[in-house]
Parts: C-alpha cells; structure tokens; sequence
C-alpha cells in the first residue's frame, strides 16, 4: 500500500513539471500582450510605438502583430500604413507591401517618404526605371525633409544600370543635403580608389573625417589612398588605427592584406629581399630592325630616357656590424611620389536651407534684428535653385560650435538647428 501511494506522488510530480514546462514554451512564442490588455488599449499609436520599437531592433513578427493592431484600430494614419509597408517588405511579403504603399499614396500623395519606400521596393524587384520615377517625385517635393535618402538611393539605382557619372553626381548631392551621410562618403571614395583617382579619394576621406565621421572604413580608406600615392609611412598610421578599431572580421583581413603589402614594399627598399630595387622598371633593350638595301633606318628607335643609376645607397648587412657595408645601386627611372595638397576649409553655420527666397530673407531679417551678422546664399542643384542663410566663416568647427552655444541659442532656442557645415578655402 506504501509502495502504491509512493509511486502515485512521483507519478504526480513528473506530470506536473511536464505542463509547467509545456506552458513557458507557449507562453514564449506569443506576443508579450495578454488578453486584458489587448481588449482594454484602444490607442493605435501605443500600438505603432511598439511596433515601430520591434522594426528598429530587427523582430519583424513581433513588429507586424502591433502594426496590424494599430492598423485595425486607425487604417487611414499614413505614418501606421508606411511602417506595416516597410515590415512586410523586410519580411519579404512584396506584394502586402506594395499595396499598402500605394493606399499611403492615396491617402496623402504629397509624402515624400511614401515614394521612397515604394521606389526602395520596386528598385530590389529589378524595375529600375519605375523606380527613379517615385525617387526623383520624393525629391521634388519642398516638405520632404529626408531627400538624402533619396538622393542616395538614387546614386544605387544609376550604379545598378551602370551609369557611373549619375552614380558619382547623386552621391555628391547627398553628401550636400546630409554632410554626415556616412555611407555615401564610403561608396563615393571606394569609387574613386576602383577607378585610380586617388587623390580625389584621399579628399573625400578627409571631408569624412573633419565633419567628425571617426569610423575604421574612414581610416581604411585614407590608408588605402596614402598607400596608392606611395606615401607609406602615413598608409600604415592610418591602416594600424584602422585595424585597432574595427571589429568586422572581414575588414580585418582586408587591413592586414594592405599592411602585408606595405612590410614586403619597405622590406623591398631596406635590401632585405633583393639588391635592386624597382625591378618592374626593367625594360629590354630595342635591337636593330632587319632592313633591306636602299631603306632608311628610321631615327630615334632608341628609347628617349634610357635606364640610368638613380642613386648610390650604402647599407650594413647586420646592424651590430657597422664596418661591412654592402653596395646597393638601383636602376631604373625615378619613381614619382605624389605629394598631397594641404586642402584647407572654412566653417559656417547653416541656419535654414529654403527653395523660395521669401522665406530665406524672413530668416536672414530675423537674425539681423538679434544683433546676428548673416547672408543669404544661392545654389543650384540639378534644374532647381535653394537658398541657404548661414552665419560664419569660422576658422574650425569648434569655434562655429562655440558661436552657435554662446551666442545663438542664448538668443533664440530655435537656433539648436543650425548645422555646422564647411567649403573649400580659395
């Protein structure tokens, strides 16, 4: 009998750890929402919050449930019907996202966003054409304040058609629009490394950096362009910052490729390897052309600029030894060394950027009547004119800073919004 109810108590302990545990499982796959809550909230912004919260950290069927929610309760807000767009379409669910996408345009068709994230959706099906229509419609429009991603998305489209010049254009405007878009700078500067325009890389590595963009590509790359224009020693400063940086272990390997070149290059000149130096120099002599009686041998066959010795170098096989010296004679033509123009820039502060002139002087008025000195600029970009008002020119960026803490805001709270900016120095 003992035995009997000893066997009925494990029986029962075993059976209820078994649905204890059956239930954490079910209760992990819902939504963290219960019951109560779900029939109590009726806000669908709550909802949109949350859903949005979930996009942003990458858990799209979490984000689609409070999307949907928020769509159930308020199918007409354009900001709920943009944000379920763009949940389906990173679920890969193309045709939900499209539809709502076009809803959003019937709702509002003066959102610039709308047209984006639909140009976005059609630009990974392939129709590029279709695509630029809805970019170029976003750009147009005065009240759509994230045109960079436009643009940008833009200069994608043309490098996918193989139009390398409006790829270089539009990644230009982006970085005009946003001077803190820092893909643009990496696509635009790996761009000009592909096609040997290293100097032109080595300057928009720079701008990167002076606009306060401190990132291991950056480094990367102002290494690969000092490298490229033979200055070695700076290549390896950059590259070693580069290296300490990073954690991707991809552009590890790709940094210690460079380094590795630069170690052989340096051993290359030490005499550690060989004892002539610039070997890819050497060129084969011209021999006499067979030529028949009554023939001009034609002058000047010979090569213009012959090898020559370039200089006398004196090296010690080992560094204990100072006596044994050892003769090292490189041949070859003198090697160019690009030096890098010292590239200087002037500061600004960017106050408001307006399509009409109107709206440009009401600012520039206003900042006149605070005792603030200020001008209005004019430019163009692609076929329409803007007009920025700016105050400045500053010698550095920490002085625009300091200006803009103790003199404009003080002023006025709304100059928080002034953009710190810069342009060439003639």
């Amino acid at each position: 009998m003992e035995n009997f109810i000893k066997s009925l108590k494990i029986l029962f302990i075993t059976v209820f750890l078994f649905t204890s545990i059956t239930n954490f499982y079910s209760c992990a796959t819902k939504p963290p929402v219960n019951n109560r809550e779900s029939s109590t909230i009726k806000n669908p912004k709550y909802y949109y919050k949350l859903g949005l919260a979930h996009l942003e950290s990458g858990e799209l069927s979490q984000a689609i449930y409070y999307l949907k929610k928020a769509y159930e309760l308020d199918s007409n807000d354009i900001n709920i019907v943009n944000a379920l767009g763009i949940a389906y379409a990173r679920a890969g669910e193309k045709e939900k996202a499209k539809n709502l996408f076009l809803k959003a345009l019937r709702i509002n068709p003066n959102k610039g966003e709308t047209y984006t994230n639909l140009g976005v959706l059609l630009a990974s099906e392939g129709k590029y054409d279709k695509a630029l229509k809805y970019f170029k419609r976003a750009i147009s429009l005065d009240e759509y304040k994230n045109r960079d991603k436009a643009l940008f998305n833009i200069a994608l489209v043309y490098k996918r058609k193989g139009n390398f010049n409006l790829f270089e254009e539009y990644l230009k405007k982006t970085i005009t629009f946003n001077p803190y878009f820092t893909r643009a700078y990496i696509l635009l500067g790996d761009y000009y490394l592909k096609n040997k325009r290293y100097i032109d890389a080595y300057d928009i590595y720079l701008t990167a950096l002076n606009m306060g963009i401190d990132l291991p590509e950056i480094y990367f790359g102002l290494g690969k362009s000092h490298y490229y224009l033979n200055n070695l020693n700076k290549a390896k400063y950059y590259l070693k910052k580069a290296l300490r940086m990073t954690k991707n272990p991809i552009l590890k390997q790709q940094i210690e490729e460079f380094l590795d070149k630069i170690r052989k290059r340096s051993s290359i000149k030490n005499g550690e390897q060989t004892n002539i130096v610039n070997e890819n120099f050497f060129i084969k002599r011209p021999t006499e052309p067979n030529v028949k009686k009554g023939e001009e041998i034609e002058k000047n066959t010979v090569s213009k600029n012959p090898l020559q010795e370039v200089k006398l170098k004196y090296r010690s096989y080992f560094e204990e030894d100072k006596k044994k010296r050892k003769k090292i004679i490189r041949y070859g033509y003198k090697k160019k060394k690009y030096k890098i123009p010292k590239v200087k820039f002037k500061y600004y502060l960017q106050i408001g950027l307006f399509s009409g002139y109107k709206n440009a002087f009401k600012l520039y008025t206003r900042l006149r009547a605070l005792g603030v000195k200020s001008k209005i600029i004019k430019y163009k970009v692609g076929n329409k004119h803007y007009y920025k008002v700016i105050v400045g020119y500053f010698k550095s960026p920490s002085k625009a800073k300091k200006f803009k803490k103790e003199v404009l805001v003080p002023k006025d709270p709304y100059f928080k919004r002034a953009i710190i900016k810069y342009e060439k120095s003639d």
